[in-house]
C-alpha cells in the first residue's frame, strides 16, 4: 500500500491553489509503520489536506487508516 499526504498549499509559491501537492509518501508491505514529521507542515488558510491510500492489487484486502495532528496560528 501506498500512502501520500498531499495538500493544495504551494510552497514555493506560498500560495493556496486547486491542485494537492504531494508533500511526504510512504509504501509499506505486510506491516505498519509510524511516521513522525521532525518540521510542521505550514498549510495556508483556505488549504485543503489529504491521505490517500493505494494497494497494489484490487484483490489485497488491504486495510489502511492514516491521520494527521496540527494547530492553529494566528497570521
Amino acid at each position: 500500500c501506498e500512502f501520500q499526504f498531499k495538500a493544495t498549499y504551494n510552497d514555493f509559491e506560498d500560495a493556496v491553489t486547486d491542485i494537492f501537492y504531494p508533500y511526504y509518501e510512504v509504501g509499506i508491505s505486510d506491516g505498519a509503520q509510524l511516521i513522525t514529521l521532525d518540521v510542521p507542515i505550514k498549510i495556508c488558510a483556505g488549504g485543503d489536506i489529504k491521505i490517500t491510500a493505494t494497494g497494489d492489487a484490487g484483490n489485497a484486502n488491504a486495510i489502511c487508516t492514516g491521520s494527521y495532528r496540527g494547530w492553529l496560528e494566528a497570521a
